[in-house]
């Protein structure tokens, strides 16, 4: 259960960090 909620918690990490990213690219751009 732990490990179900490790991966959750990494994957929306992962989505959050690159829609950083894409947000940053068009501020910057």
């Amino acid at each position: 259960m732990f490990t179900e909620w490790l991966c959750a918690a990494c994957v929306l990490f992962v989505f959050l960090f690159g829609f950083f990213r894409f947000f940053l690219f068009l501020f910057f751009v």
